[in-house]
């Protein structure tokens, strides 16, 4: 990292994506014996997968004509046919798996030497309930290593894994629970080495089993400022500070590539003025000068989202009076992130326009 880019000490809203929730059936993979004793000589095993029931109709010996017919599982009805069967052959059917836990009846009919035989067979699907967790995203301290979290059910564990900012993992760990009920507030807390944090992958279990995920994108980074010598009341950048935005630009783009493999990375252009003239024309011109260099970062080969802002006088560098030239507080800062729009203390608002 360059010696004039800095990580942000302010604390970021957190970017949580990727979430996946899974709805878990919780049941074993079942099969009753053989119905000899009804004249009809069938084994039936399901399994759930995918949101549907998968049922296996097996033969012991030569049966005609299998029938198949789902009852009161979720208030549906499912019929179906399989070809028949010859000694050790199976029939694989699937059926719409229900929403809720219910018992499910099934009849396998068919033919056997020469006469009707029948299987019935009940059984009880337990659904979990989609498993949701929620961060409470004031707690997350990338330096202390913690946050608190909730879920919407009993809690199993969390799994965690971190990773610091060259993509290698840094912390690999699962946080067990003991049932705390939803919505306990549940502290996550990890080790690491004394490096920054890029992505914190989060999977929540809870007793039931049900999971969901998610990732958290913390990393943020605030060059130091820059300060262009635009004329006065003018966003059009002069020749002579075009080569210094130039080499910030390569500094940003090899930061950028650093994390590039393990994030997509966007970059915030912020404009400033001191005090002199009235607020809203300050607001203006600072937002037109945010453009103008966000405008020079894409033509100098900046290719990811790049978006602006300008925040006039609001935000000072150094605090003055009214109608005082300060050159310190015209400046400039350029921030790489991701699409969590950065709010630091430099950054209290989010207007941002993309480019």
């Amino acid at each position: 990292m360059n010696q004039r880019t800095r990580a942000s000490r302010s604390r970021p809203l957190p970017h949580w994506a990727a979430a996946v929730s899974v709805a878990l059936l919780c049941t074993s993979f079942m099969a009753p014996p053989l119905a000899f004793g009804q004249g009809l000589p069938v084994g039936f095993e399901y399994e759930l997968a995918d949101g549907e029931i998968h049922m296996r109709i097996s033969a012991d010996d030569v049966v005609d004509g299998v029938r198949v017919q789902l009852r009161t599982c979720g208030s549906q009805l499912f019929t179906g046919q399989c070809p028949d069967l010859q000694r050790g052959q199976t029939c694989n059917l699937s059926a719409p798996a229900p929403t809720s836990t219910t018992t499910c009846s099934l009849t396998i009919e068919g033919d056997y030497a020469g006469s009707a035989g029948s299987l019935s067979y009940d059984f009880e699907i337990a659904v979990a309930q989609d498993m949701e967790f929620d961060v409470d995203t004031s707690t997350f301290d990338a330096t202390a290593h913690r946050f608190v979290m909730t879920m919407n059910q009993s809690a199993g564990h969390v799994e965690l894994v971190v990773r610091g900012e060259d993509g290698a993992i840094v912390a690999d760990r699962v946080v067990p629970f003991n049932g705390e009920p939803a919505g306990t507030a549940l502290t996550i807390t990890w080790s690491q080495p004394p490096v920054g944090i890029l992505t914190v992958d989060v999977k929540a279990v809870g007793e039931s089993g049900a999971w969901s995920s998610r990732q958290y994108v913390p990393w943020q980074v605030q060059m130091d400022a820059v300060y262009v010598s635009f004329p006065s009341g003018s966003a059009d950048i002069p020749s002579s500070d075009e080569a210094m935005l130039a080499d910030r630009l390569r500094q940003i783009q090899q930061t950028a590539a650093r994390v590039s493999e393990w994030v997509d990375v966007e970059l915030y252009v912020a404009g400033y003025t001191d005090t002199v003239g009235s607020s809203g024309d300050n607001q203006q011109l600072s937002e037109a000068r945010a453009r103008s260099l966000a405008q020079f970062m894409r033509q100098g080969g900046w290719t990811a989202p790049i978006h602006f802002q300008g925040f006039g006088e609001d935000v000072l560098a150094v605090p003055t009076g009214d109608s005082v030239e300060e050159a310190a507080n015209r400046r400039a800062l350029f921030i790489l992130g991701t699409s969590q729009r950065p709010i630091t203390d430099q950054i209290p608002r989010s207007n941002w326009r993309t480019l």
